[in-house]
C-alpha cells in the first residue's frame, strides 16, 4: 500500500494573519478599557466609603473622649450610666451608618460591574461577528492559494 504524499497546508500571509487580529484587538482593547474604568469607578466608590468610615471614626473617638471626660467630672453613677447609655446609642448609630456606607459602596459597585460586562459582551458579540468573517476570508484565501 503506496501513500500519497500529502498537499502541505498553506501557511497564511501576513494579511491574513492582520484579517484575524484586527477583530481580536478590538476586542482584547475594548474589555481592558471597560475593565479598566470600572476599576477606576469602583475604587471612587470606595473613596467615599473610605472618607465617611473615617468621618464616623474620628467622631466615636471624640464623643468617647468626651463621654470619659464627663463620667470622671461626676460622682453620680446614675449621671455616669446616663452618659455611658448615651454614649452607647450614638455609636450604635454609627456602626448602623457604616453598614449603610457599606451597602451603598457594594451596589454603586455591583451596578457599576454589571454594566460594564453587559456593554463589554455586546461587543465582543459584534467583535465575534468580525473575526467569523475574517477566519473565512482566510479559509477561502488559503483553499485559492493551494
Amino acid at each position: 500500500m503506496t501513500s500519497q504524499p500529502s498537499t502541505p497546508t498553506p501557511i497564511p500571509t501576513i494579511a491574513d494573519l492582520a484579517k484575524v487580529w484586527t477583530p481580536w484587538q478590538t476586542v482584547l482593547s475594548d474589555q481592558t478599557r471597560l475593565w479598566l474604568r470600572g476599576q477606576a469607578q469602583a475604587l471612587a466608590a470606595l473613596e467615599r466609603f473610605n472618607e465617611d468610615w473615617l468621618r464616623r471614626r474620628r467622631a466615636g473617638v471624640n464623643a468617647a473622649l468626651a463621654a470619659l471626660d464627663r463620667m470622671n467630672a461626676t460622682d453620680d453613677a446614675a449621671e455616669r450610666n446616663a452618659i455611658a447609655n448615651a454614649w452607647a446609642t450614638e455609636a450604635a448609630g454609627r456602626w448602623v451608618e457604616d453598614m449603610k456606607s457599606m451597602a451603598d459602596c457594594m451596589e454603586a459597585v455591583t451596578k457599576e460591574t454589571m454594566a460594564s460586562g453587559g456593554e463589554a459582551a455586546e461587543r465582543s458579540a459584534s467583535a465575534a461577528g468580525g473575526l467569523r468573517a475574517a477566519a473565512r476570508a482566510t479559509a477561502a484565501a488559503a483553499r485559492t492559494s493551494g
